[in-house]
């Protein structure tokens, strides 16, 4: 008899004996744990139905509703257009997202053509480019005032779950700039790699700054306009006077800001 309680025994906890590729819950008892496949155990406790992934690869999720949380942009930025920004948000039991830009109640889809209809993996952001082709739901010119909407695409077609900024931010066109060129020495002795030469406005602003990589030479510098759409001193305005300096000492040289494309070579000598 014994011997037969000892087989019974073994049977059972052979009955109930777990995949070694599924992970234990502290609290949950085995008749709370589901086998949904050989990679994934689900269970209900009292926090919420689980679902556990069989390689621990961050596979665990619960079971509160599905929701989005738009972090940026949140309202007052200023995309520049060419420029590369980022979208972040956070989600709930979401796995794939699309994103949009809103325009009132006329919203485009970014990547269009580039990313899937049926959205891209949720990892609560996304980096792109910014432009104005948000076909085929138009295009937006610069100063327009948009939101962005970050929406679930679980239930594709349907996007029923979604957030949008909760202020709107506008667009503005790219910064105008002309490149500014020369030799550079400091007395007699042309300026050594690593010599930093910058342009300043008539505010004491940096409008375009470089590096010296060749001795004695400098540029071509990115000089830039300053931009009206925006609450930062960009720069220069049209037919200002710019100043040179070199390693934070005014040269006395300079330029005057005209067209946006202009190539300019100023030779400057320091006498620091």
């Amino acid at each position: 008899m014994a011997r037969f309680v000892s087989i019974l025994i073994a049977m059972f906890f052979v009955s109930i004996a777990v995949p070694s590729n599924l992970i234990a819950v502290e609290n949950a008892s085995w008749g709370q744990i589901k086998t949904i496949s050989t990679q994934n155990t689900e269970f209900d406790s009292p926090a919420g139905k689980l679902v556990v992934s069989g390689n621990n690869a961050g596979g665990m999720r619960n079971s509160r509703p599905p929701s989005i949380t738009v972090f940026s942009p949140n309202g007052g930025e200023s995309w520049v257009l060419g420029s590369t920004q980022t979208i972040e948000w956070k989600s709930n039991n979401v796995r794939r997202v699309s994103l949009w830009l809103c325009e009132g109640n006329t919203c485009g889809r970014i990547g269009v053509g580039t990313l899937p209809e049926t959205g891209i993996l949720n990892t609560g952001s996304y980096t792109f480019t910014v432009g104005t082709d948000v076909t085929p739901f138009g295009a937006y010119s610069p100063s327009s005032v948009l939101k962005i909407r970050v929406a679930s695409e679980d239930d594709y077609p349907i996007s029923t779950v979604y957030d949008d900024s909760d202020e709107s931010f506008n667009l503005v066109a790219e910064l105008e700039i002309v490149l500014v060129h020369g030799t550079v020495s400091i007395g007699d002795v042309p300026a050594p790699i690593g010599t930093v030469v910058d342009v300043i406005d008539n505010f004491g602003n940096v409008a375009g700054s470089c590096v010296v990589n060749t001795a004695g030479f400098y540029g071509h510098m990115k000089v830039y306009r300053d931009n009206p759409a925006t609450l930062v001193d960009e720069g220069a305005y049209a037919g200002e006077w710019m100043s040179i300096r070199v390693d934070n000492y005014v040269t006395g040289y300079g330029f005057q800001w005209v067209h946006t494309g202009d190539e300019i070579e100023v030779n400057i000598r320091s006498v620091q």
